[in-house]
């Protein structure tokens, strides 16, 4: 009984183990692939963003207290991914990612204080982007582009 339950045994854990295997092998080849061709980092700036001033980015436009991604706007650049964050000094901001602009006074989606992620896909919404800190507030604000 023994001889039978223990040769039954054997080919299931031979399966098993070859089932394994490919899929380690398959799983490679998938995250080769997605190295392969995963977004790269292509810009990113820094600065400090006021109702009535933008500083130390160079590739950010600042309008009528209104920041948008100066490289996004080119034809040329398409970008699939932006990341945006701000530090724990920073006070409250504002957002759209439709083009139309945020106001100080509270038209936008609100960056909390204390430090914010935002992370925003599709070139189209990364086009669109536009920031401007609050009434009084001030955002230090860093920026990765990606590719």
């Amino acid at each position: 009984m023994s001889d039978f339950l223990g040769s039954a045994k054997v080919p299931a854990l031979q399966a098993l183990v070859e089932q394994l295997s490919l899929f380690v092998q398959d799983n490679w080849i998938l995250r080769k692939i997605q190295a392969a061709n995963t977004a790269r980092a292509k810009y990113y700036f820094q600065g400090v963003l006021t109702p009535t001033t933008n500083t130390g980015a160079e590739a950010a436009e600042f309008v009528s207290g209104v920041l948008r991604l100066a490289p996004a706007q080119q034809q040329d650049q398409v970008f699939s991914y932006a990341y945006i964050t701000t530090d724990n000094l920073s006070g409250f901001g504002r957002y759209m990612i439709d083009g139309t602009n945020p106001t100080p006074a509270g038209r936008g989606f609100q960056i909390i204080d204390q430090g914010a992620a935002i992370l925003i896909a599709g070139n189209d919404n990364i086009k669109g982007f536009r920031m401007v800190a609050e009434t009084g507030q001030t955002l230090n604000y860093s920026i990765n582009l990606f590719q």
